[in-house]
């Protein structure tokens, strides 16, 4: 059987709350984390380039020409 785990980095949780906390949400924002049941990871420098990584290649915004 596969277990799956439900992972979000401290960065992301931190950002979220910053956010939702601007839009009077920030109690809901961390209750949906909490609710979900969300394994909080935290950000080493190697995970930050291996996000900053994806976010080049598939982020928001971003295109790349060929």
């Amino acid at each position: 059987m596969i277990s799956l785990r439900l992972l979000i980095s401290a960065g992301t949780v931190a950002e979220a709350l910053i956010v939702s906390g601007r839009r009077n949400v920030r109690e809901e924002v961390a209750q949906l984390i909490d609710g979900l049941g969300f394994e909080i990871v935290s950000v080493t420098p190697a995970s930050a380039r291996r996000t900053a990584g994806a976010y080049e290649k598939w982020g928001r915004g971003f295109t790349r020409r060929r």
